[in-house]
């Protein structure tokens, strides 16, 4: 429900020393990739908004709230599935960093 989601992150935002208002924060899908869904919300009642429509759009039932952190560096790694569907294995390329960071 509405209130108890916003009940809850309210007080982790709280935790987190995060303004409740406009506290910078990433929601996304708990699956699909690192990039299907993502986006970036301002406070409490931003981050519901933007649950809500991670799930009304039918990327994922279930959201993943992080702090936004600044500074950072971007870095993508692909993750093939290999194998048949019985007997599949997960396989992680190597890492390249964002375009906006290369020089």
């Amino acid at each position: 429900g509405y209130e108890t989601n916003k009940s809850e992150l309210s007080e982790w935002f709280r935790k987190h020393q995060l303004d409740p208002d406009v506290g910078k924060v990433v929601v996304k899908p708990t699956r699909g990739g690192s990039s299907i869904g993502v986006t970036v919300a301002y406070g409490v009642n931003d981050s519901i908004v933007k649950a809500n429509e991670i799930m009304s759009e039918g990327i994922d039932d279930k959201v993943l709230i992080e702090i936004f952190l600044e500074g950072g560096s971007e870095f993508t790694a692909i993750v093939l599935d290999v194998g048949s569907s019985s007997d599949s294995s997960p396989v992680a390329l190597l890492p390249t960093e964002g375009a906006e960071d290369v020089i």
